[in-house]
């Protein structure tokens, strides 16, 4: 797909902003200097990448399935592991081929989107191996808890869409039906998280019913 298809990059400050706000907090802590600037795309799409080069591409649809801001945090930190950890970095290149890569020296954001749009939508690029999706849970969870926010938003957004990923399979014959990843990552989540000292976290700084609100509007 290409950004024509998907629809504008959404640049309202009441949306952007936020959102941000959450990825700034995650990589408070870091020890390298990861920095990030946040990209949206306004197309019904529960799905988020971050690219080598510090862009991160949030859908807006992603953030509507979204009831609290530590839920879109939790996915944040697993794409931000995915390039901190450096999973895939090679096969990344590999696709961009120097087009892209002087894109983002120059800092070309609408040619970057694009590409990104393209190769995470091609399974060869986006399947992750499953110990680099479990990697990047953890060390996403890791971020989070040094960041100081509640990492049973990860757990939450799995939930969802594990709910919603049942609600889709109900009228699929039994045998066509996914293996039951969503549950697998939720177990290995809770055991983490369980295994924390315990502590208490203060709620995002974020107003997340009027980011909701300014997406509709």
């Amino acid at each position: 797909p290409t950004m024509s298809k998907e629809g504008p990059e959404v640049t309202e400050p009441a949306i952007v902003g936020p959102v941000q706000q959450i990825v700034d907090t995650i990589t408070s802590n870091i020890e390298e200097e990861w920095q990030f600037d946040v990209h949206i795309i306004d197309a019904d799409v529960q799905n988020a990448y971050a690219l080598p080069g510090g862009y991160i591409v949030v859908y807006t649809g992603l953030i509507e399935d979204t009831e609290r801001a530590e839920q879109l945090a939790g996915v944040l930190a697993h794409e931000i592991a995915h390039v901190t950890r450096r999973h895939g970095m090679s096969r990344i290149l590999e696709a961009a081929g120097v087009a892209i890569v002087v894109d983002m020296l120059l800092g070309n954001v609408e040619g970057i989107i694009a590409f990104g749009a393209e190769i995470f939508s091609a399974s060869a690029v986006n399947a992750y191996s499953r110990d680099s999706e479990t990697d990047a849970d953890v060390e996403g969870l890791r971020m989070m808890v040094d960041a100081g926010i509640d990492p049973t938003g990860m757990v939450e957004f799995f939930e969802i869409m594990k709910q919603e990923e049942d609600e889709l399979t109900e009228m699929v014959p039994l045998w066509m039906r996914s293996h039951p990843e969503h549950e697998e990552r939720i177990v290995v989540l809770q055991a983490q998280i369980g295994a924390l000292p315990q502590q208490t976290y203060q709620p995002l700084d974020v107003d997340w019913d009027a980011v909701q609100v300014a997406l509709k509007e």
